[in-house]
């Protein structure tokens, strides 16, 4: 490696080619990635090189550079040389004993931030270059509304209690639900704090008991089906590939702990593990200090719908969905266009059942969408007496107390004969489950 530093206690910087940012010349962007306490923060080089052009930058010594084949690529080694001998080693150094990114962007001259505007742009930045596209389209939008409202300079000292209070009445008027102005209430307070370096202190700090005080709202009520209607769904006769993709999706989250359609997407064979998907949930991979890996018995339907719809080659993802995607950004919008489809679907299917006096089975089947396999699946359980324990660790849950650290984890055994109750399986209680995929 060309370009690195360590100190030995966690803070590192390094060059890197970011290969999720290719241009249609397939040149990727140079990056340094200063690495800080397991965070990482990626600074732009302004340069990019393509696959051959890397691997030759960074085989290739000092003297190499004035060579034929790798001449063309000495004026980029000598920018970055200066810049990383000259101003970012030295500076990264100087702080180690007591670094802080907010530290090193002002001894880079990169705190820019003047405004609310400012902060946003900058924590939208950030959080794109880290990967968290979805975060980063949440902190756009509320930007934008913002701006809607006030402009594109709002300075730190203009969010006080009364323009909250203003805000919260315009977005009331503007039809905007309780659950949503909340979220945007609590996007908005995250930019104040600045990841505990408030812009606002003390008595102009506009957030708390006796000032603004964020709503909450119960949000929609959930619904929760019985296995004799879930099962109904599963006999369904689809018509289409794609209705039968969609309802074998529901089907699969349903019977694999609620896992919801982000982490279905993402399994790759790799995650089955002895007839059990091993895998973190993709909303928590960058929230938790520590990896919890979620195990779930991958039960016979699930293992049908696998079969049916998986990549025949049996080689990176499980599901064919994200195959072709190049960046998150193409991901994000392929699962998201799939989960808005499947809601759709899966609410058609259940307007159709009938009982055997024809009337609806799912009356309220426009309530029907794909969080509630998820509720199903837990609710389903809990009549059942499993241990709300269980079920918790299967939702992935965060762990309550360390009680249940210690006393909340359940054997594989455990987990496929809690699971297998949805089977609602009369004449045989023996479960094979130990054909492995």
């Amino acid at each position: 490696m060309k370009y690195y530093y360590s100190n030995g206690e966690g803070l590192s910087v390094r060059l890197f080619r970011d290969i999720r940012r290719r241009d249609k010349n397939n040149n990727c962007p140079l990056k340094w990635c200063i690495t800080f306490d397991r965070e990482r923060i990626y600074y732009s080089t302004g340069k990019s090189l393509n696959a051959d052009d890397w691997d030759l930058f960074e085989k290739s010594g000092p003297k190499e550079f004035n060579k034929k084949n790798a001449k063309h690529l000495k004026p980029l080694f000598e920018d970055l040389s200066d810049y990383f001998n000259n101003v970012l080693e030295p500076k990264v150094k100087g702080l180690s004993n007591n670094f802080s990114f907010d530290a090193l962007n002002s001894e880079l001259g990169k705190s820019d931030i003047k405004n609310v505007n400012d902060a946003f742009n900058s924590k939208i930045n950030n959080l794109i270059e880290n990967n968290r596209i979805g975060n980063s389209t949440i902190y756009k939008t509320v930007r934008n509304s913002l701006e809607n409202f006030k402009g594109k300079n709002i300075s730190f000292n203009s969010i006080t209690i009364s323009f909250l209070n203003k805000y919260d009445a315009h977005l009331t008027a503007e039809g905007v639900k309780t659950a949503t102005i909340s979220l945007y209430m609590r996007t908005i307070r995250a930019i104040i704090n600045n990841d505990g370096k408030p812009y606002l202190k003390n008595e102009a700090y506009p957030f708390g008991r006796g000032k603004y005080l964020i709503k909450t709202s119960k949000g929609a009520e959930k619904i929760a089906l019985t296995l004799k209607q879930i099962h109904a769904i599963e006999a369904f006769e689809c018509g289409d590939q794609l209705t039968e993709f969609c309802r074998d999706m529901w089907l699969f989250s349903f019977y694999g702990s609620g896992i919801n359609f982000t982490d279905i997407f993402r399994l790759k064979y790799t995650d089955i593990v002895l007839g059990e998907l091993n895998f973190v949930r993709y909303k928590t991979r960058n929230t938790r200090n520590d990896e919890t890996y979620l195990n779930v018995p991958i039960l016979e339907p699930m293992k049908k719908i696998i079969k049916k719809h998986g990549n025949t080659s049996k080689g990176g993802y499980i599901f064919p969905l994200l195959n072709d995607c190049k960046n998150e950004t193409d991901r994000r919008k392929k699962i998201f266009n799939i989960t808005h489809e499947s809601n759709k679907r899966i609410k058609s299917i259940c307007r159709e059942l009938k009982n055997e006096d024809d009337t609806l089975m799912i009356p309220d089947y426009d309530s029907v969408n794909n969080y509630t396999a998820r509720h199903s699946y837990a609710t389903i359980l809990n009549k059942l007496r499993v241990p709300e324990s269980y079920i918790s660790e299967q939702l992935g849950h965060s762990k309550q107390s360390v009680t249940q650290g210690y006393f909340g984890e359940f054997f594989r055994d455990d987990r496929f004969k809690y699971n297998s109750l949805l089977l609602n399986l009369e004449s045989d209680s023996n479960v094979k489950y130990m054909n492995v995929i």
